[in-house]
């Protein structure tokens, strides 16, 4: 049986408490909830359109800027609507390979952006916030732009990530609080009703450029960069001449000087007896110059040198700007601000019961809904699969069936002069029965009993004699090895449970024989994206990649998806295709996808 939970009834629009408690028994669910109505199911055209092998890369800059958040005016309706928003990261196509051979779990591969506080240590919440009527327009309740711009208006502020440009917003969940009346930190709250609308927004649509992403990271960052400035300061102060400032001289270096142009400046000295002072002064002038200028010239580029080395280690740990194409958004580091990470799917539903946030609760239950979401969509694309296969599986046995039928009739035909023959033989045996009945009748009955039963035992005897020589040998010994067959099979002994289990994996005999014989088809692109997609809906319900799925797994799954269909229904379609209560799925994906798009092409 697979290990990933097969849920209830996944059509079912709208959740409350008990819902909640049967389907989720580890979430803790918040005190004030009433309802949660899954917005999804009214949108299933975009939801189960939503591209899980979108990559999209979000890069983290810290930033440093004065948080000046938007002063909302207190009216009725600021707490009665909350918008927030689920950014979704999905995995490559190449991924689906690893994860079809069990080697990943594809709830390890989905990401969110998500925010987190400091203190807590697994408490996690939607990105967004509350509706405001003067910044965001009037009447959520009819009107969802509203509630799309505060979701726009919140992420903004809160990680700086610019959601004006998403097109499609797939609303998905909405969760309904009830509120007493209460006073908190002084302010007295009326009893209302508070709803939380958690978005889908398709940002893997409008993933910026890398020049976009870099003016981003600066203008998030917006503080420049020392290292640059140290530099320029440096070359500056290398390049400029300023007459006002000598550099200094070095006695020792002056010393050596003046003895390596010893000899030079005697020779100078003895041919100019007049100016020998004025020759002497300006030729060590000038020597002294260019070895300071050498010296000058090796010394600050060792400094840059290493002071850049140290510099690039610091930028590529905190400061380093994105090298490819991101989604950049903002976080600060700061001990009572939230943090903005990614977060997988699976490390969002490792959420326990000292979860006891409201805010923790919301999230918590988007990524419980969100797997059922995907089993939803991948169960109907096994519902489609099982169909086309079975109706392969079916239209191939059909022909098989007529030709025995052919043959049944031949045989018949052809057995038909040998049973006239037969019957001819029974009439003459018992007319020759029947005259030697009136022979013995004239004679008087002469015979005794005891003679009469000697005859019978002759009479016997002969004809077994007559009917051995009358078969041939051939057919008695076709006939005792069939004897032998047949009690060799009534006393075969049933193998033992340890027996049973060994002889249930699959066997290059369990497998079909069209399956088996059928060479590797090449595939085209359109193919192979939906044979992609076919192994990755039948991993979700085989983690482990046995790539077989046991038939009462199937049937739970159909059943799952709300069709009304009976048992018998169901397995109308399976059990053609099932072989020792499992689907083996890997070697029957080609044909069946061609299949699948030539009836598509068909329909269209």
């Amino acid at each position: 049986m697979t290990t990933v939970p097969l849920r209830g009834n996944l059509t079912q629009e709208t959740l409350n408490f008990l819902d909640l408690r049967s389907r989720f028994p580890r979430l803790r669910i918040a005190r004030d909830f009433t309802t949660a109505h899954l917005s999804w199911l009214s949108q299933q055209e975009q939801t189960l359109a939503l591209p899980l092998h979108a990559v999209v890369p979000f890069f983290r800059a810290l930033d440093s800027r004065e948080v000046q958040p938007t002063t909302i005016h207190s009216s009725s309706g600021n707490r009665k609507w909350q918008s927030k928003v689920m950014l979704f990261s999905g995995f490559s196509r190449s991924k689906i390979a690893s994860i079809a051979k069990g080697r990943e779990n594809i709830l390890q591969m989905i990401h969110f952006l998500v925010g987190r506080m400091p203190q807590t240590k697994n408490g996690v919440f939607c990105i967004g916030g509350t509706w405001s009527p003067d910044l965001d327009g009037p009447s959520p309740d009819t009107n969802p732009q509203a509630l799309i711009r505060a979701a726009i208006r919140n992420c903004l502020e809160q990680t700086s990530i610019d959601l004006s440009a998403c097109t499609q917003w797939i609303r998905f969940v909405d969760i309904n609080y009830h509120r007493p009346q209460e006073v908190i930190k002084g302010v007295h709250y009326p009893e209302q009703l508070v709803t939380t609308v958690i978005w889908l927004p398709d940002i893997w649509n409008h993933i910026p450029y890398l020049e976009q992403s870099v003016a981003q990271f600066k203008l998030i960052r917006n503080v420049p960069r020392s290292s640059s400035d140290v530099r320029d300061t440096t070359e500056a102060n290398s390049t400029t001449d300023t007459p006002s400032e000598k550099p200094p001289v070095d006695a020792a270096l002056l010393s050596q000087i003046k003895s390596e142009l010893l000899a030079e400046l005697t020779t100078i000295i003895q041919s100019n007896s007049s100016n020998a002072e004025q020759v002497l002064q300006n030729t060590l002038e000038q020597r002294l110059s260019a070895a300071l200028s050498k010296e000058a010239a090796k010394e600050p580029k060792e400094i840059q040198t290493e002071s850049s080395t140290r510099e690039e280690k610091s930028v590529s740990r905190h400061d380093e700007e994105p090298k490819v194409a991101s989604v950049v958004y903002s976080r600060r580091e700061g001990e009572k601000d939230p943090r903005t990470m990614t977060s997988s799917l699976e490390s969002l539903l490792t959420y326990s019961a000292d979860d006891v946030l409201e805010k923790t609760f919301e999230v918590s239950l988007f990524a419980e809904l969100f797997v059922e979401m995907v089993q939803y969509r991948f169960g109907h694309m096994l519902l489609k699969f099982l169909k086309t296969y079975s109706k392969m599986a079916l239209a191939k046995e059909a022909p098989t069936s007529t030709e025995n039928e052919g043959k049944r009739e031949d045989e018949q035909i052809a057995q038909a002069p040998l049973a006239q023959d037969s019957t001819l033989a029974r009439e003459a045996d018992e007319e020759r029965h029947e005259g030697h009945a009136d022979q013995n009748d004239d004679m008087g009955m002469a015979h005794t009993s005891e003679r009469h039963d000697e005859d019978h035992r002759i009479t016997d005897d002969k004809s077994v004699e007559d009917l051995n020589e009358s078969v041939p040998e051939s057919s008695m010994k076709r006939t005792l090895s069939e004897d032998e067959d047949s009690s060799s099979k009534r006393l075969k002994v049933e193998p033992s449970a340890d027996e049973a289990e060994a002889s249930f994996t699959t066997t290059p005999a369990d497998i079909p024989e069209e399956t088996k014989s059928a060479p590797e088809q090449t595939l085209t692109q359109e193919e192979q994206d939906l044979a992609d997609d076919l192994l990755l809906a039948f991993s979700f319900f085989d983690p482990r990649g046995h790539y077989y799925v046991a038939k009462p797994d199937l049937c739970l799954v159909i059943h799952s998806l709300g069709k009304n269909l009976s048992q018998r229904n169901i397995l109308s379609f399976v059990e053609p295709i099932v072989v020792k209560e499992r689907l083996n799925y890997k070697d029957a994906l080609p044909q069946v996808v061609k299949q699948m798009l030539t009836d598509q092409s068909i329909s269209q």
